[in-house]
């Protein structure tokens, strides 16, 4: 019996061809799980032999390649060295490298004056714009790991990343929208946190740990 699958993507998250190897990875899956139904689905790869090229060799050696340091700390030697050069341009504004390191300088003396601790982790819920970038570097600045909560990922999906990261505190950026209500439950503390002359504006919450 044959069947008919359909997929609907974002254009905005995926492009058309990156969607159709997710279709042929779906539908080999399901070849897979039809022709031996007893094994279990973790038993079974989505590797597609046409795609097999673009994945690394698990059996050659990693390059040599030299630790050049964090990434915010590239990213601060590059804003000390052109200050004036654009870093992020989306459709609302324009940051410079050094607008976007004060900045990030800030929310990172605030999450730690907040309590947050190194190595522990920071959720951001945003969408695609600067101000995810600002938060991303805010965090890693503050010495935490990140979580990125994508504004359009179903209530149940946002969910299972914070039972999974539990995070410290959550960063939420205003212009993604709200949280969703079953997690507002968990917030305890919030506050705004925004900078005179920062073009970003967020909201900072702490959430209980379970």
């Amino acid at each position: 019996q044959a069947h008919q699958v359909t997929l609907h993507f974002q254009p905005s998250l995926f492009s058309e061809e990156a969607a159709k190897q997710l279709l042929k990875q779906f539908v080999h899956l399901n070849k897979c799980l039809m022709s031996q139904p007893e094994e279990h689905i973790h038993n079974h790869s989505l590797s597609i032999e046409e795609y097999n090229h673009l994945l690394p060799d698990p059996e050659r050696p990693l390059p040599n390649t030299p630790w050049v340091g964090p990434i915010h700390e590239i990213f601060e030697q590059h804003a000390f060295k052109t200050p004036e050069q654009l870093a992020v341009i989306d459709s609302e504004e324009q940051i410079t490298f050094h607008q976007l390191n004060v900045v990030a300088n800030q929310l990172a003396r605030k999450l730690r004056s907040r309590g947050l601790k190194h190595q522990e982790t920071v959720a951001i819920f945003g969408h695609r714009s600067s101000c995810i970038v600002w938060a991303i570097l805010a965090a890693l600045k503050a010495g935490a790991s990140v979580c990125i909560l994508d504004a359009k990922y179903p209530a149940s999906r946002i969910e299972a990343c914070i039972q999974v990261a539990q995070p410290a505190c959550i960063i939420q950026i205003e212009a993604a929208g709200q949280l969703p209500s079953t997690l507002q439950k968990s917030i305890v503390a919030a506050g705004q946190q925004q900078s005179g002359d920062s073009p970003f504006s967020v909201r900072f919450v702490e959430t209980l740990k379970s």
